[in-house]
């Protein structure tokens, strides 16, 4: 859209920008558009950005209880024919075309944890500026949430300790509790 003049900003990944335009004088003819209200060439995107976007996902649908063997085997066929494990056959490459299956940049698959759902795996920052993006509006934090500290606990022990904190500190600090490490990450985020 901005090579062809359709547009004066475009939201887009910043291996898109480097794919499309691989001469660092076309490079010369665009800006990003940072979070601090200034502007760097292209090829600063690591300092500045919108909002950070997570890798690509292959989703499953956990219902049939069939995570475990979609897992097994995406495991398997990135074991044998990740990148430089195969000389017949590349997951993560594609040399009939491009971005075929999989991401040419793709390095391989990680599994994440099973209490993380989609909000928790985009995470805030991205979400937050997806929906500010589709509502045009920024979120409203009441004043005293943003003096709040959500902490949670692990265990009774833990949340007898917290609740006397809370207590002890005005209310600043909010408990929360959960069976597991990955379920407190889940209610505090």
């Amino acid at each position: 859209c901005l090579a062809d003049g359709a547009g004066d900003v475009a939201f887009v990944k910043h291996s898109t920008v480097l794919e499309n335009l691989p001469q660092e004088a076309d490079r010369d003819e665009y800006q990003l558009l940072c979070r601090d209200n200034t502007r760097k060439s292209v090829d600063e995107y690591k300092d500045c950005y919108l909002a950070s976007i997570p890798s690509h996902a292959v989703v499953a649908r956990s219902v049939d209880g069939k995570e475990d063997l979609i897992w097994g085997l995406l495991n398997q066929a990135q074991e044998h024919f990740g990148t430089e494990k195969s000389k017949d056959f590349h997951l993560f490459s594609s040399p009939h075309g491009k971005d075929l299956l999989f991401k040419d940049s793709a390095l391989g698959f990680l599994r994440i944890p099973p209490a993380m759902d989609t909000w928790l795996y985009l995470g805030y920052e991205y979400v937050t500026a997806i929906r500010n993006l589709r509502e045009d509006i920024r979120p409203e934090v009441p004043k005293d949430e943003c003096k709040k500290v959500k902490w949670c606990a692990i265990g009774h022990h833990e949340k007898v300790k917290c609740d006397e904190w809370s207590v002890n500190s005005g209310g600043n600090i909010e408990c929360e509790s959960a069976q597991s490490t990955e379920d407190c990450i889940a209610k505090i985020v």
